[in-house]
Formats: structure tokens, C-alpha cells, sequence
């Protein structure tokens, strides 16, 4: 009988990264979005790093700095799923980041005008104003954080090892099927994770649509 726990754990590692990051990249798109400061340009390039740099150098780094000799050993990161999830969120910065931060620059200035006269705090502005005007927009953050973290393999299997139940995540099973000719597991897992990559793009696709209508 086929086994999902590989499956599952790649689902919750992507639910958990994709929010944490959310929450994360929120008030970094509010400071880069609606205010100026040195290092702007800079703050930018790291947070969109991830988006040219080979995952097995990122991995080689954070693993040197979370491994067994690392700077931050003493948090047991590494060959664990928390640690995957620090590493899935660092990846992922870019690719929630970029929706969202698009969303709110090119909001209307005279929203905040008018909440500022109302006396509407920054906290208040950014639940009831921005967050509602750029629903889409955390949505596309959403899809895209989840089916990034669904497909990483490079940087998972650096950082998580390959410990069944525990940091095993579907495109590693994978890859250790074709390793034991398994095949019948690899095309099972392999159909599933095509299936949830399809309706990602198709939910992507179909959100822009109906935005442009």
C-alpha cells in the first residue's frame, strides 16, 4: 500500500512556511513600499537573492551556520523539520515577498490620507486598508509560497538530510524511488505532485483574469 507520509509532511511544511512568511514579508513590504531610506536597494537585493542563487549554495551556508559546528548549533535546526521550515522560509522570501509588495505600491496614497485624518493608527491602516485592498494579492503570495515549498529538493536535502517521517518531503521520496527502481511509488507520488503544480499555475492564471476584468 502506497505510503503519504512523505506527502503529507511536504503539505504541512508548505502551509507553515508560506504563512510564517506572510506574516514576515507583510511589514517589509509596508517599509520598502511606503518609505525612503538608505539601504533600500540593498534590503531588496537580499530579500530577492534567493530568486538567482543555486540552492545547494544557500543550503552549503545555512547548513555550515545551523550544522553540528555551526554558529547556531545549540538550536538543533539541522536533520530537523523546524529546520526546514527556517530554510523553506528563507527560500521562499522572494516569491511571497513580490505579490505583495507590488500590491502596495501601487495602492492610492489618498486611502492613507484619509485614515490618517480619521486618526487611524498604522496597525489599524494596515488591517482594515491595506491588507483588505490587497486580498489578491496574498492569495498569489499564498499559492506561490505553498507550490515553491512543494517542489524545493536541493536545499531541503541539504539542510533536513532524508529521515523518513520526519525531513523526508514527496520530491525526496522521489528521488529515493528512482534510486531503488521504485517506480510504481515514484509515479504516484510524482502524478500527485504534477496534479497540485497544475492547479497552482491554473488558480494563478485564473485569479490575474478575473483581476483584469
Amino acid at each position: 500500500m502506497f505510503d503519504f507520509t512523505a506527502l503529507i509532511l511536504s503539505l504541512k511544511l508548505a502551509l507553515v512556511t508560506t504563512i510564517i512568511t506572510i506574516i514576515i514579508v507583510t511589514p517589509l513590504a509596508c517599509l520598502i513600499s511606503f518609505k525612503n531610506f538608505k539601504g533600500k536597494n540593498i534590503l531588496k537585493t537580499f530579500i530577492s537573492l534567493p530568486l538567482v542563487l543555486p540552492p545547494t549554495v544557500l543550503g552549503f551556508y545555512l547548513l555550515l551556520l545551523l550544522g553540528n559546528n555551526g554558529i547556531l548549533s545549540f538550536l538543533h535546526l539541522a536533520f530537523s523539520f523546524q529546520g526546514l521550515v527556517v530554510v523553506s522560509i528563507i527560500f521562499n522570501l522572494p516569491f511571497v515577498f513580490q505579490p505583495i509588495y507590488n500590491s502596495f505600491a501601487d495602492l492610492h496614497k489618498g486611502y492613507f490620507e484619509e485614515a490618517h485624518m480619521l486618526s487611524a493608527t498604522k496597525l489599524q491602516i494596515l488591517r482594515f486598508i491595506i491588507v483588505p485592498l490587497c486580498f489578491r494579492a496574498y492569495i498569489s503570495a499564498l499559492i506561490l509560497g505553498i507550490g515553491h515549498t512543494m517542489g524545493e529538493f536541493g536545499l531541503v536535502l541539504i539542510i533536513g538530510g532524508n529521515i523518513p517521517a520526519k525531513t523526508q518531503v514527496a520530491s525526496i521520496a522521489i528521488f529515493d524511488d528512482i534510486e531503488q527502481l521504485n517506480f510504481h511509488s515514484a509515479h504516484i507520488n510524482s502524478i500527485i505532485l504534477v496534479t497540485i503544480s497544475f492547479i497552482i499555475i491554473y488558480s494563478i492564471y485564473t485569479l490575474n483574469k478575473n483581476h483584469d476584468k
